[in-house]
């Protein structure tokens, strides 16, 4: 539904993406369209952040933290 530059995605999982992306290490990348970007979503306890959102008018490198 919704992403922000944090890399905070907004849909309909309810976490399920969210328990199999904590498990790995690898970078977090999310398909989007660029006309679902938010100004700031607020993150549950389980969500996690991507690296980089992927949309039609280009890629967006997250403002991730370290992990």
């Amino acid at each position: 539904l919704a992403w922000d530059l944090s890399g905070a995605r907004l849909g309909y999982g309810g976490g399920y993406y969210d328990r199999f992306l904590i498990q790995s290490p690898a970078r977090r990348f999310a398909l989007a369209y660029s006309v679902q970007q938010a100004a700031a979503l607020v993150l549950q306890a389980w969500d996690v952040p991507m690296d980089a959102i992927i949309t039609e008018a280009g890629i967006v490198c997250c403002q991730t933290p370290v992990r």
